[in-house]
């Protein structure tokens, strides 16, 4: 009984890996990883879906044999995977993984992180039969338009965040005031007050490439990406009638999608493709260096002072009661 409730009372080690894509934070993963003998949670949203594979660089077969890989090739279409999907997938997948394990979160997704280490607002599932009532409505003419009027009076704050051509979060937005009688402003003020800290100790570390070097992987990336097959794989996706799949809209597949419909050549894709994502990469930063508690790694000085952040951190882990 003793060793039994011993157990229960230690806390897992959870060490989040983040930065803007392509910025080398998977290969510092995959090193701590395979030195400490952890496991690895994808936390990036594309990467979840199976048949995404030329434009979402996931790990290679040989890494995924070096250090076991987890939440990758999850669902596929026509299904769409929430933030609250993936918390509770994470939930259910690290129970599968022994306690003295180290768990390694890596990718770009900042929402993924929030909600894994914040928890979730305490929002309802989406209403199917509301939720195609708005969708209705939004595509009549100015559609959107008096849809976003409808949430600027009722919860003007979250309009504030929430632009006229997103209309995902608009949908949704509108499909909590109307079926719960209260506004996502109103929970998320509630969920500050009551939220739980996370059960498992938690390091932070993220990764930073200098910005000309950033712009190199990314043309690189962004050549290999189209020369591999990403303008067939997502042709294969528009034969099958999955054009508004909404992963097909993220960065990479809209640019290809783009190029289909236009007739646009490869080096047009490839250039549109790095535009895009250097975008991205710097939405990415501004995310992630809002939150005081991440140790950053820029050079191979902080790498190793990074590598022995971990160390410490992990040996603590082990020497507690």
């Amino acid at each position: 009984l003793g060793e039994e409730s011993e157990d229960k009372a230690k806390k897992r080690s959870v060490v989040f890996v983040v930065g803007a894509t392509a910025s080398g934070k998977s290969d510092l993963a995959l090193s701590m990883a395979k030195r400490h003998k952890g496991v690895i949670f994808n936390c990036d949203s594309i990467q979840i879906y199976s048949g995404l594979d030329r434009g979402s660089a996931k790990p290679t077969k040989k890494e995924c044999l070096e250090v076991p890989h987890h939440l990758l090739n999850m669902i596929g279409p026509p299904n769409v995977m929430t933030t609250g999907d993936y918390r509770r997938a994470f939930e259910d997948e690290i129970k599968k993984i022994p306690i003295d394990q180290p768990v390694f979160l890596v990718g770009g997704t900042g929402f993924y992180f929030q909600a894994i280490e914040n928890g979730l607002y305490p929002v309802a599932k989406a209403s199917p039969k509301m939720r195609k009532q708005i969708e209705d409505e939004l595509q009549q003419e100015d559609g959107a338009i008096k849809l976003y009027a409808e949430l600027k009076k009722k919860d003007p704050f979250t309009a504030l965040k929430i632009s006229l051509n997103d209309h995902y979060r608009l949908v949704r937005a509108l499909e909590i005031i109307r079926t719960e009688n209260t506004t996502l402003t109103e929970i998320k003020k509630k969920f500050a007050t009551e939220k739980a800290p996370p059960d498992f100790r938690l390091l932070k570390i993220g990764v930073v490439c200098q910005r000309e070097e950033l712009f190199v992987r990314i043309q690189k990336r962004s050549e290999l990406m189209v020369q591999s097959g990403l303008r067939q794989e997502v042709q294969s996706f528009l034969d099958q009638g999955l054009g508004a799949w909404p992963p097909l809209a993220s960065v990479g597949y809209a640019q290809a999608g783009q190029a289909i419909r236009e007739n646009k050549s490869d080096l047009w894709l490839i250039e549109a493709i790095s535009t895009g994502t250097r975008q991205l990469a710097k939405k990415q930063r501004t995310w992630f260096k809002r939150d005081p508690e991440i140790f950053w790694v820029e050079d191979e000085q902080s790498k190793l002072t990074a590598e022995k952040l971990l160390a410490t951190f992990l040996q603590r882990r082990l020497d507690e009661p």
